[in-house]
């Protein structure tokens, strides 16, 4: 089974992007955050993700600051990262920070 985590603080894509997930596969486990900082509580925790989705642009800890605080403090480097915004101008800003 794969351990998926949606963190955006737009409930209804959240939603839709659990629906499209389990269409493709309804054996996927999906757990919804609204915010960085929850993820990263519950991670530490040591709930195990295998896959996260992770909005871009959220209140407090954004989700490249959230990505950074993942890999570096949670040293969960192995689990994968999509990161997901309406607005195209952070490609650039990605790919030099991870």
């Amino acid at each position: 089974m794969l351990n998926i985590a949606i963190c955006d603080d737009e409930n209804s894509f959240c939603t839709e992007l659990e629906e499209y997930l389990l269409k493709i596969n309804n054996k996927y486990h999906v757990d919804i955050y609204s915010t960085g900082e929850e993820l990263c509580q519950k991670i530490a925790e040591k709930a195990h993700y295998d896959l996260i989705f992770l909005d871009i642009e959220m209140s407090k800890l954004n989700g490249i600051e959230t990505g950074k605080y993942i890999r570096e403090n949670l040293h969960a480097h192995f689990i994968q990262i999509v990161y997901v915004s309406a607005q195209s101008n952070y490609a650039m800003e990605l790919y030099s920070e991870n």
